[in-house]
């Protein structure tokens, strides 16, 4: 610890209270975070830079947000996604009948909602996918 000086101390007096307040607030917000990171907890401002939605503003004016749209410039053709799934799935149909690898993987314990993040027919066509996909050894 260093030793404080007469000067060091005038200094303090004059910095005004409601700034030592607020820095002795960051700090203690700070050591908070630690902790609460420590226990896998995340304790975020609700700031505009912070990427985590504020569920509770959200609610607040729901009525502004959750409102039906025409998605003016999305163009959603459902006879060439389902081409395209064929054209994506139908190579790798034997490989994954009956889904085996999905029905193992549900049936173990690797907590909850691990193995169960996708459903029976998203397994396989993320196996298709997966099999289409080019990637490196």
């Amino acid at each position: 610890m260093a030793i404080r000086t007469r000067h060091d101390i005038i200094s303090f007096r004059q910095i005004p209270l409601r700034r030592r307040l607020r820095d002795g607030l960051k700090r203690l917000y700070f050591a908070v975070y630690k902790l609460g990171v420590r226990l896998g907890v995340y304790i975020l401002p609700a700031h505009y830079y912070v990427s985590e939605p504020n569920i509770i503003e959200l609610k607040r004016t729901i009525d502004l947000w959750a409102k039906p749209s025409a998605m003016s410039g999305v163009h959603i053709d459902l006879d060439e996604q389902i081409e395209n799934l064929r054209r994506v799935c139908a190579p790798y149909e034997q490989e994954f009948y009956s889904n085996p690898h999905f029905k193992y993987a549900v049936n173990q314990p690797f907590g909850a909602g691990r193995s169960r993040i996708f459903g029976y027919i998203e397994a396989q066509v993320l196996h298709a996918i997966v099999g289409t996909t080019n990637l490196p050894d």
